[in-house]
């Protein structure tokens, strides 16, 4: 069975386009993901800081008195880092 080269060029762009609609709802999935986990780590701090009330104290510098260590599988993340 021989292709046309016109039917083979529109295999390759039929992958292609499926390539870039997995790698765009990837980055999408991902984004989404990495706000949500960044809205919550603000709320932990905010919960941390405030202990219960309804403001947190002011000027109690979090971040100058401790260090955050979220644990991920190849690394922690320090004042530092976070900082930065």
């Amino acid at each position: 069975m021989k292709l046309s080269r016109r039917k083979y060029d529109k295999l390759l762009a039929n992958i292609g386009a499926a390539i870039d609609i997995a790698r765009t709802n990837s980055i999408a999935t991902i984004n989404a993901q990495l706000v949500k986990a960044n809205w919550e780590i603000g709320r932990y701090i905010v919960e941390f800081e405030q202990q219960g009330n309804e403001r947190a104290e002011y000027g109690s510098d979090l971040l100058a008195r401790r260090s955050i260590n979220c644990i991920y599988p190849t690394q922690q993340h320090s004042k530092k880092k976070l900082e930065n």
